[in-house]
């Protein structure tokens, strides 16, 4: 064996000795992205007007559902999701929901490019979101969490 190899096998070793809180850490990193965005739609949801594709801007009903109130009762859902991920209360279902969710986020993305918005970076990070999610979704359920 090489000593990159060596190195490589020793330091896999290392990380190995951890693994056992990877479910842990999983759900509270999700939790924790989905708490922070909650929280800043709540203080500044006029922040995040933007990110909405101009199709669904144009079919949005503002003179029934303006704007900032809608994005404050997603930043409301998107707080109580990340709480109760990081409570680890039922936190199958929550991750779904979680996920269903951030599902939509991406496909207002998606059309918001094709549109010509230039959120397409947003998008590249955005679109591993939900499948990570579902991921912790999975894991959970499959412990019996």
């Amino acid at each position: 064996m090489t000593a990159v190899t060596t190195a490589l096998d020793r330091a896999d070793a290392w990380i190995g000795r951890y693994a056992h809180h990877a479910r842990a850490a999983l759900r509270f990193a999700l939790g924790v992205v989905i708490l922070l965005a909650g929280a800043h739609k709540l203080v500044a949801p006029a922040a995040w007007h933007g990110y909405l594709a101009p199709l669904l801007a144009d079919l949005w009903p503002t003179a029934l559902l303006p704007l900032d109130p809608t994005f404050v009762l997603f930043g409301v859902s998107e707080v109580l999701f990340g709480v109760l991920l990081l409570a680890d209360w039922h936190t199958p279902t929550v991750a779904a929901l979680t996920a269903l969710s951030l599902l939509g986020v991406v496909a207002n993305l998606v059309v918001g490019v094709v549109q010509g918005q230039p959120h397409a970076d947003v998008l590249v990070r955005d679109v591993g979101l939900p499948p990570f999610a579902f991921g912790v979704a999975l894991d959970a359920a499959r412990a019996g969490d």
